[in-house]
């Protein structure tokens, strides 16, 4: 008995790259349009996007009652006629087109025009689910959340019966429009904040329409789903949730006008800056960080890093001026080793943009110098808060290198160093073009997700620790930055060294 042969399954390569391809001389040329269409609205869709166009005068046009409903589902979207025909040509454009696509030898895409990522990722065996989440996440750095949807909506209603399309057949195109639909489920519940009430109104206009034909009740399902979910109306989405029971507040006793920062219990000092770092840091949208690293703003760009960036100064400025402001070398010792107490706290609570914060102040040469002042704060500190540990974990050494590994297998609630962050974003921006030969820097893409998802991935859950409005005042209304000659003239005030001869 003969063995059948197996079918070679799709492999996609660089090699694919060089692959000669009769279509790929298409050109928009007259079609003959009025030979075939006789209703005035098929002839606007056939002159909108001539592969509609059935390739043999008699052949069943059983396709054009989807395309009609494809301008009707993008009509809330606001595209021109000329737009529309611009997206169509993800229907007939060769793929992989060598001058449009270039891939790495693992078959990653470094970089591409906006038809072949599109092609790419509705392709049933291309796309990877790696490469789907980082298209999803980073596309809005160079192009807009309505030409996406347009793109695969005009995807999904590709006539295979025109001898200009790059679908195969209809159990490809089945294939693709299965991917589509499970594309948009995605879509929806991984980036929300892109959507707008356009774009919804359309997608349920995309489910009315495939409700209707046979073979795609499963694919209106998928993205009915999808789409309760986000409107809210499933019963099983996700809320966050406490780890933990709310822990008592620990307030100083006494009139609270009369409260100083000094005064007031290391742990709940820690506490009180975490609730707002923490809601400052889970404010950060995706959004902001691609219009930093795509922008031309430095990482600056994002108003929400400005404002952990600005507090952090400004609250290192407070633990250098609250050292340095006692004349007698005990209380600048207490005032010490009170900020050395705080810093513990955040770092047992995961507030490392405050521990960094408080290390910055207090290793400040104003304040390292003052060397008696640092002695009796080690003592009054004991092993319970060892300064010195922290100092290890926040230098800068090696790119941050003690840091990075602590974070690596830091559990939520969280709030990173934002100065890691920052670095990062300038690195991305500044390392990676936006675009290589007029194509869109896919290889950039990669690594905004990459860094996204350092950012997304502490955002989820928020601190459970009661809030004070007295302390939130104290620790906001605070002083800027003071002039370092100022500080260190301040410091020499305090412990003058004796200069040798």
């Amino acid at each position: 008995m003969a063995k059948k042969r197996k079918k070679k399954s799709f492999e996609f390569s660089s090699a694919h790259l060089s692959t000669n391809n009769s279509r790929s001389n298409f050109k928009s040329i007259n079609f003959g349009v009025d030979q075939y269409v006789t209703s005035p609205i098929e002839k606007s869709i056939s002159v909108i996007d001539p592969l509609r166009i059935p390739k043999e005068q008699n052949m069943e046009r059983k396709n054009l009652p989807y395309l009609l409903s494809a301008l009707t589902i993008l009509e809330p979207l606001n595209f021109s006629q000329e737009e529309i025909e611009k997206l169509s040509h993800v229907n007939t454009q060769r793929f992989p087109e060598s001058s449009e696509l270039f891939l790495d030898p693992d078959g990653i895409i470094l970089a591409a025009s906006f038809n072949q990522l599109i092609i790419f990722l509705t392709h049933p065996q291309a796309s990877s689910l790696d490469f789907q989440q980082q298209f999803l996440i980073s596309f809005p750095s160079f192009t807009s959340p309505t030409k996406v949807l347009a793109a695969i909506i005009m995807r999904f209603f590709a006539n295979v019966n025109y001898s200009g399309c790059n679908i195969a057949n209809e159990k490809e195109l089945k294939l693709i429009r299965y991917r589509i639909t499970r594309i948009i489920s995605k879509w929806l519940s991984l980036t929300k904040y892109q959507f707008t009430e356009q774009m919804i109104y359309a997608i349920d206009i995309f489910c009315q329409v495939i409700t209707t034909e046979n073979g795609l009740q499963a694919q209106e399902r998928i993205i009915e789903i999808a789409i309760m979910s986000f409107k809210g109306m499933n019963n099983n989405v996700t809320t966050l949730t406490y780890k933990s029971g709310t822990p008592s507040s620990c307030l100083p006793h006494g009139d609270a006008s009369k409260w100083k920062l000094t005064k007031i219990p290391p742990i709940e000092t820690a506490r009180q800056i975490t609730l707002l770092h923490s809601q400052i840091f889970r404010s950060i949208k995706p959004t902001e960080i691609l219009a930093v690293i795509w922008g031309d703003k430095k990482s600056g760009g994002s108003p929400n890093i400005t404002k952990l960036i600005q507090h952090f100064n400004a609250f290192s400025n407070v633990v250098m001026l609250t050292v340095l402001f006692p004349k007698k070398s005990k209380k600048r010792a207490l005032v010490h080793a009170h900020w050395v107490a705080v810093a513990y706290h955040c770092y047992e609570i995961h507030n490392f943009h405050a521990m960094f914060s408080i290390v910055f102040g207090l290793t400040h040469p104003s304040i390292e110098r003052l060397s008696k002042t640092v002695a009796r704060s080690a003592k009054i500190c004991g092993k319970k808060f060892v300064f010195s540990n922290m100092k290890e974990l926040c230098k800068f050494d090696n790119d941050y290198h003690n840091y990075r590994e602590m974070i690596a297998n830091t559990m939520e609630p969280c709030v990173p160093f934002i100065g890691c962050i920052q670095k990062d974003l300038i690195y991305v921006q500044e390392s990676f073009q936006n675009t290589i030969y007029d194509l869109i820097n896919f290889k950039k893409c990669i690594e905004c997700v990459s860094l996204l998802q350092k950012i997304t991935r502490f955002q989820n859950e928020r601190y459970n620790f009661e809030l004070s409005e007295k302390i939130q005042t104290l620790i906001t209304n605070i002083p800027l930055e003071t002039d370092n000659v100022i500080l260190m003239k301040l410091s020499m005030s305090r412990e003058v060294r004796n200069m040798k001869k």
